[in-house]
């Protein structure tokens, strides 16, 4: 049995050494190798490798992000392919690459098995191998979609309280004399992220010579927001019939003002229909997580009986019903 237990903490131990690694990948990033991949976008191959050469030297971490990066490239063709995953982790306002999410929830995964078989095993060998296999491998998953889900919806949240100032200052911009571009620069320096970020990048691109369809394009790509999509229209609407452009954004700016301070008067009405289904639902979970660890005997009945397992499969489904109902019910569009 002392054999098994080496195994399962030598487990543990390599699951929280791929979470560090995975995030240390990103840490360690230096400032030149950041902009340097920045520019690889817009440089061609001679150029990049020119930029390449005076960078500083990298570190062992760099060198070994950029090896595995090499590998995702030659998987895909040469090409930088945006999945799903690399379009989850940018909406997210993560700094992380596939690879390097994937390292976390392995190593995530390998901790909740490991921790699972050191405490059960001892007992029921066979179900906790079950248990800790399927927590493992869909613990990670369900529970990394979740958390890059409340970053997204947290991120354009955020993102749509300050577009409304942000297009009232465009419009202000204009009346004094600037272009679009330029004003687009100018609000971005002053304005906090992550709008700031995002407009300072549109501008940049711009700056670079892509045209503004395809800039513009991008910034609602990676910003979802249904405010954004309407100044944007509005933008390319006037660039191809003409008019106003300062009065068109004064009005959107008022819109989404009214539209941001009606959701939060909605926000505030719901939120105690919100808090009391958020309690309700996690107060039966978090009591047989409890009961599962603090008295296992107490509660092994639940998870060896059928008819106990038929009663945590028949409360899990009602908990997810009841979830999603109460999430439909608060959930009022604007």
């Amino acid at each position: 049995m002392s054999v098994f237990v080496v195994v399962l903490a030598v487990l543990v131990f390599a699951g929280l050494f791929t979470m560090i690694a995975g995030f240390l990948l990103v840490g360690e990033r230096e400032h030149s190798a950041v902009a340097l991949e920045r520019l690889e976008q817009y440089l061609d191959q001679s150029s990049a490798g020119a930029v390449a050469a005076t960078a500083p030297q990298a570190s062992f971490l760099d060198r070994i992000r950029q090896r595995l990066g090499e590998m995702e490239d030659e998987r895909s063709g040469g090409q930088n392919v945006e999945d799903e995953v690399t379009e989850a982790l940018a909406r997210a306002d993560l700094p992380l690459r596939r690879y390097e999410w994937y390292a976390v929830q392995i190593g995530a995964g390998l901790v909740i098995a490991g921790l699972i078989l050191i405490r059960f095993a001892s007992s029921n060998v066979i179900g906790s191998f079950i248990i800790a296999a399927a927590l493992g491998v869909f613990g990670p998953m369900f529970g990394g979609r979740f958390f890059l889900s409340f970053r997204q919806k947290r991120r354009v949240n955020k993102f749509n309280n300050q577009l409304g100032d942000v297009v009232i200052m465009l419009a202000n911009g204009m009346r004094a004399g600037y272009s679009f571009p330029q004003a687009l620069t100018s609000v971005s320096t002053s304005s906090k992220p992550p709008i700031g970020v995002e407009l300072a990048r549109a501008a940049r691109e711009i700056q670079l010579g892509l045209p503004m369809e395809e800039v513009l394009g991008r910034l609602v790509e990676r910003n979802p927001s249904e405010d954004l999509d309407l100044m944007i229209a509005a933008v390319q609407l006037q660039r191809l019939v003409g008019g106003n452009l300062a009065e068109i954004l004064d009005t959107i700016g008022s819109t989404i003002r009214e539209r941001v301070r009606l959701k939060d008067k909605i926000r505030a009405l719901t939120a105690q229909a919100r808090i009391s289904g958020i309690i309700i639902g996690i107060l039966p979970i978090g009591l047989a997580l409890a009961l599962f660890f603090i008295a296992p005997d107490y509660f092994r009945p639940m998870t060896t009986e059928l008819p106990g397992q038929i009663m945590l499969g028949v409360g899990l489904l009602i908990e997810i019903i009841g979830f999603f109902l109460i999430n439909r019910i608060t959930n009022i569009k604007v």
